[in-house]
């Protein structure tokens, strides 16, 4: 079989929503303070079946990423997160990213 005879397509592409922060320097030990809360939000998020995914980008840790499924949820827990209620990020944005799943057939 040739390389030729197989192609890679996209089906049912999904659209999720990325909320990025941009994170204050010394975020590790300034974020010790909101250490409950801030999981907190994201396990509640969770169990709705709003928060897909989430974490800080390391080496160095200066941004952290959020994988919600809408974005009215991106905007609720934003404007709930203790770490942007309370300084620790610099900026936010938000962007769509469609996902599909790759199949692959023969012609």
């Amino acid at each position: 079989m040739s390389r030729n005879s197989i192609i890679t397509r996209l089906s049912s592409v999904n659209v999720h929503h990325i909320l990025l922060y941009d994170v204050v320097d010394n975020f590790i030990p300034r974020r010790d303070r909101f250490m409950s809360a801030h999981p907190a939000l994201a396990k509640e998020s969770e169990a709705k079946g709003d928060l897909l995914m989430a974490g800080a980008l390391s080496d160095p840790v200066d941004r952290a990423v959020l994988i919600l499924t809408s974005r009215e949820a991106v905007k609720e827990f934003a404007k709930s997160d203790p770490y942007y209620l309370n300084g620790l990020v610099r900026f936010l944005c938000y962007q769509e990213m469609e996902c599909g799943h790759r199949t692959r057939s023969r012609i």
